[in-house]
């Protein structure tokens, strides 16, 4: 399981949300924060023109997910997770 998947199951319903947008939302994205051993310890929004600026262990930067609603709300986050742990293989490898 990933560092990513780990984090974010941890995360309550009010903190979900946070993570998902109305409409696809180009101008943010979710970095996820890594410790030494490669543990995820937070996550922040940036802009999406935001890069990196090479102190620390390099976040993965996923985009926004997307929320269609309460009732999807499952759907979407799981669909979020998904993305998210694919984007962390890419950029960690």
């Amino acid at each position: 399981m990933s560092a990513v998947r780990d984090y974010l199951k941890t995360q309550h319903l009010f903190t979900m949300k946070a993570f998902l947008s109305p409409e696809e939302n180009p101008s943010q994205k979710v970095w996820f924060h890594f410790d030494e051993e490669g543990k995820v310890t937070g996550h922040s929004f940036e802009p999406a023109d935001k890069e990196w600026d090479g102190t620390g262990p390099k976040p993965v930067i996923t985009p926004m997910g997307r929320y269609e609603g309460e009732a999807k709300l499952s759907e979407n986050w799981a669909e979020f997770i998904k993305m998210a742990e694919e984007e962390e293989q890419k950029q960690r490898g």
